[in-house]
């Protein structure tokens, strides 16, 4: 595929899956965690106040993530992803599915930007015609204390790591369900956002705020729904 092909960028919860993968991934940590879930618990007027606003979201998740791993030798994702792989892809949008084909079929250049963990969305995606698009995401790393979230891809992050990873900002098409990705739907010709109830729609344009993108609304059901 030409590097000069035009761009498609697909967020993954919410958009690609119905839910949050990551959210999934740190439940499945603490069900196997009796003392770290009470750790967690105890600790809950220390990390729960970091998800009151934006841009403190990613500073909760790490903490999170650091108490549900805390004292793990490893922290692999690959336990997670054997015991849940096949209830999780039961949650893929199959129309999402469907345009992600389609965008790859017209010749253009496809990527998933999403806040999880690459390897998480990978594995979900790989039975895919052609597997999995190239996909940029969270750095997470194992520490002596735990998994940490070192590098949290949202908003603004998204177009930066597009820019990096040699992609550009110019966008054709962006999919996504969220306002966070204001940035990205800016940098997009035409934005498709999934499942957004019409009743929140005009509160959406307002935090999106771009009058120059049109918008397309569209709404997507699990398989498993």
């Amino acid at each position: 595929m030409a590097d000069t092909a035009p761009l498609v960028v697909f967020d993954f919860d919410g958009t690609l899956f119905d839910g949050d993968l990551g959210f999934e991934w740190l439940r499945w940590l603490l069900r196997r965690s009796p003392p770290r879930f009470a750790l967690l618990i105890l600790l809950l007027p220390l990390w729960a106040p970091l998800f009151l606003r934006r841009r403190w979201v990613q500073h909760g998740v790490r903490a999170c993530f650091l108490i549900a791993t805390l004292g793990r030798a490893h922290g692999s994702h690959s336990e997670f992803l054997t015991d849940r792989a096949a209830e999780l892809r039961a949650r893929l949008f199959p129309e999402g599915l469907a345009a992600l084909a389609d965008e790859r079929a017209s010749g253009h250049r496809v990527v998933i930007a999403t806040g999880e963990h690459p390897p998480l969305v990978q594995h979900l995606l790989a039975h895919l015609p052609g597997g999995c698009p190239p996909v940029l995401g969270s750095t997470v790393v194992l520490t002596r204390l735990g998994l940490d979230l070192r590098h949290h891809l949202q908003g603004r992050r998204k177009l930066d790591a597009l820019d990096a990873a040699g992609y550009g900002r110019r966008i054709l098409r962006s999919y996504t369900d969220s306002a966070t990705d204001a940035a990205l739907i800016r940098a997009s010709a035409e934005a498709v956002i999934v499942n957004v109830a019409i009743a929140r729609r005009p509160v959406f344009v307002a935090r999106v705020g771009c009058p120059a993108t049109p918008l397309r609304w569209v709404d997507w059901a699990a398989a498993s729904a």
